[in-house]
Formats: structure tokens, C-alpha cells, sequence
């Protein structure tokens, strides 16, 4: 099945408590391919979370979940699941507002070592740098999704790609085609069907 993400038209779409009487905005799910071959005149997001009922069928819309949406789900009857993992790979400097633009020579080098590392991953360059994305081995709730992103992104630092950390798994991320601050972002891209990453093993011994 295609991975799927949540569609926000920009960053600053409301949050969801789940608690009664709070409305939630609702969003559309897409497929991940769809959603960022799709041009937008706003500075649209992308978050890889979506709602799925009980039993496991899909739901169309998710709104923004904040971390103590999650408590609430159940409620509803719905549960918050992720098919995919998200690294933003960003150069010191601009990640640290030095400059706008990394080095071309290490844009390059980052691209390749990102094909090599994960091999059939979408991938898109962004102004600090570039976003990986990659298909989970299942569709993980939440947490188990957040444990395995933290996992997958300390094996990419430990090949040579420096992976932000992120604040919370239900993190949002800049979509592809997008008006950012006026200025339409088409950068270099592979978006196709994000392949599985296989985390390697950890010895015990």
C-alpha cells in the first residue's frame, strides 16, 4: 500500500486537543507521491501521520494532533499510525542561519551519499539542504514510528549524513512544490514511492 501523508495549505494550521468542545480543522490524506508532485501556491506541509478507525480503514482527513491528542483517539474510535520516516539533512551554517544556501560541492555530496545510504528513497533538496524520505518495513503507531526514526536517523549520522534531530514525532515538513515567503521552491527531486529501509542489526556481543 502507498504511504500516505497528512496535507496542511501551510505551518500554521490549528492544532486538535481532542478534548471536548475543540473542533478540529480537518486536512486532506494523500498518498506521499501525490501530495509532493502537487504544486501549491501556499507554503503547504506535509506531516506523516494520519487517523486509521479501530479496525483499521483508513480516514480521508486528520487534523494537526498535538502530543496529548494522542490520549484522546480512542474516543473517537481512531488511532494515529505513520508509514514513513523523514530526515532533514541541513548544512551547519544554514541550519544556524549563517548563510541561506549551502556549498553546491557538498549539496552534491549529500545527494549521492543520500541515494547510497538509502536506496530508493524519495528525496528533494531544500534550501539548507535536503529531506529524505523512506517507507517504514509496516505502518507503526506513533510511538513505535518515533523510536524507529530515531534509530534509522543515528544510522544515517553514522554514515555521513547529518540528521537533524527532531522536537516531537508529530513533526510537519515543508512540502516540494511549494510558495515559500513569495518565492516558488523547485529544487532538484526524486519523488517516487519511498522504498523500505531495513535497519541493520545490533549485535548483542
Amino acid at each position: 500500500m502507498a504511504a500516505k501523508v497528512s496535507v496542511w495549505v501551510d505551518k500554521f494550521v490549528p492544532g486538535w486537543s481532542g478534548e471536548e468542545g475543540d473542533q478540529p480543522v480537518l486536512q486532506p490524506v494523500l498518498p506521499v507521491v501525490e501530495a509532493l508532485q502537487r504544486q501549491y501556491d501556499s507554503d503547504a506541509h506535509v506531516a506523516p501521520y494520519r487517523l486509521v478507525s479501530e479496525d483499521g480503514r483508513d480516514v480521508s482527513e486528520c487534523p494537526r494532533l498535538k502530543n496529548e491528542t494522542l490520549a484522546h483517539l480512542a474516543d473517537y474510535g481512531m488511532r494515529a499510525v505513520v508509514d514513513l520516516a523523514v530526515a532533514d539533512i541541513d548544512h551547519a551554517d544554514t541550519h544556524a542561519k549563517r548563510t541561506r544556501e549551502p556549498p553546491q560541492e557538498w549539496r552534491d555530496q549529500m545527494w549521492e551519499l543520500a541515494q547510497q545510504v538509502c536506496v530508493g528513497c524519495l528525496v528533494y533538496e531544500t534550501r539548507g539542504g535536503l529531506r529524505i524520505m523512506v517507507a517504514l518495513p509496516q505502518t507503526m503507531e506513533v510511538k513505535d514510528a518515533a523510536e524507529w526514526g530515531r534509530r534509522w536517523r543515528e544510522h544515517l549520522r553514522q554514515r555521513g549524513l547529518p540528521a537533524d534531530e527532531i522536537q516531537s514525532p508529530l513533526q510537519c515538513y515543508r512540502a516540494y512544490n511549494v510558495l515559500r515567503e513569495g518565492e516558488r521552491q523547485l529544487r532538484r527531486a526524486i519523488i517516487r514511492e519511498p522504498a523500505v529501509f531495513v535497519l541493520p542489526q545490533v549485535n548483542a556481543g
